[in-house]
């Protein structure tokens, strides 16, 4: 452990400062229910006379293709001086109010951070 007593102009910098790129998938009302709208309407059909694992496969590949049609990946940088308890998609939220804010959209901004 060690004090550092800093006195100057310069910025101190973190020299053991991590970052890191994570994957995650934003989900919001309006993609659910238009998510839950075409799944009522698509109809899924696997043969009866292929074996299970190509059944399977088949199974994982279309809803894989729903999966990122709908919820597509997005990219987050997170450091490691970012606090534990901001996840990635609290950074999301954080950075989409920030955007607004920049932009003169407040009331908008506000009404996404309650969200």
């Amino acid at each position: 452990m060690a004090i550092i007593a800093y006195n100057g102009p310069q910025l101190l910098s973190t020299y053991n400062k991590r970052r890191e790129r994570r994957v995650f998938r934003k989900r919001s009302p309006s993609q659910h229910a238009v998510f839950l709208e075409h799944l009522s309407q698509m109809t899924i059909e696997l043969t009866d006379d292929a074996d299970v694992q190509t059944n399977f496969d088949d199974m994982y590949a279309i809803l894989k293709s729903l999966l990122d049609r709908f919820y597509p990946e997005r990219q987050i940088t997170v450091t490691s001086t970012d606090p534990r308890f901001v996840t990635l998609t609290v950074k999301a939220m954080l950075r989409r109010k920030n955007r607004l804010m920049r932009v003169g959209r407040t009331d908008e901004a506000v009404i996404s951070s309650v969200l």
